[in-house]
């Protein structure tokens, strides 16, 4: 190694590239934590805001479930009506049928 480079400088060198590189890497490190904290604290306020969204989508869920049963419930009312007056339609029909075959 003499013959190439003289050993001391090669080591100052090599020493002050680790310095250089290990400063620059904390650097990189203090920046980077810093982006983590501010993303985890956003990220703590989006899954509190998420939290809320779901506990109201929730009561709405709850809301618009016993709506649709009311409705349901009106519907099939209805439609049980409609079968009922249906069937009386149908029965004036066979009464009016057989009261004119019987006249003529």
């Amino acid at each position: 190694m003499d013959d190439i480079i003289d050993e001391k400088l090669f080591y100052e060198n090599l020493e002050q590239f680790h310095t250089e590189y290990r400063e620059e890497i904390l650097k990189s490190f203090k920046k980077n934590n810093k982006e983590y904290r501010m993303l985890r604290n956003e990220f703590g306020e989006v899954l509190h805001r998420l939290e809320c969204l779901s506990e109201e989508v929730s009561k709405q869920n709850r809301i618009l479930i016993e709506k649709f049963i009311e409705l349901y419930s009106i519907v099939a009312v209805m439609e049980g009506s409609q079968i009922y007056l249906q069937g009386q339609i149908d029965g004036m029909r066979i009464l009016k049928r057989l009261s004119v075959i019987k006249i003529s």
